[in-house]
């Protein structure tokens, strides 16, 4: 004789539960977006920027997307914020719409990195090099070059006291 319990436990059947030990997909990404995107009027701006200081001939659609992304701190850029990104490189490059100055961007850009570098060991070539990688470009165009060296001229001189004011009478 079999007592009842024993008998009442081969008659259950048991299940298991799988045990997985993966990460979860519904677990929220790091690489989405959550962030807004940026305002059409910065962007058509940085856009401008970015368009006069690189260098045509090397710089890329796909390098301009990245820079003006990671400038408003988007992983990735929407859509509607690409379409926006494409149609105004398309419109300067064909000429259709000039771009808005980038110079005083520029020189912003250019006070800030002379104001922290130290002015014993800062080169023309480190100064580019700053610039280049705070608009996240692979190179800039000679043009830029030329208003950095004028930008950084004039910083010196103001340094130094050296700078020379004409009035004109």
């Amino acid at each position: 004789m079999v007592p009842p319990l024993i008998e009442e436990a081969k008659s259950c059947t048991i299940v298991k539960k799988a045990v997985s030990t993966k990460h979860k997909r519904n677990a929220p990404s790091t690489t989405k977006n959550n962030a807004a995107p940026p305002p059409v009027e910065d962007m058509v701006a940085f856009v401008d920027t970015v368009f006069q200081i690189s260098d045509n001939l090397t710089t890329t659609v796909k390098a301009i997307m990245k820079a003006v992304g990671a400038h408003f701190g988007v992983a990735k850029l929407e859509s509607g914020s690409k379409l926006i990104v494409r149609t105004r490189l398309i419109n300067l490059t064909n000429g259709s719409v000039k771009p808005k100055d980038a110079t005083s961007q520029l020189y912003a850009v250019v006070d800030r990195i002379f104001h922290e570098a130290d002015k014993n060991t800062i080169s023309f070539r480190g100064v580019v090099d700053s610039v280049i990688a705070h608009f996240r470009l692979s190179d800039v165009n000679e043009e830029t070059r030329i208003k950095i060296k004028y930008r950084l001229t004039e910083l010196f001189e103001i340094k130094i006291g050296t700078r020379i004011v004409y009035e004109i009478s």
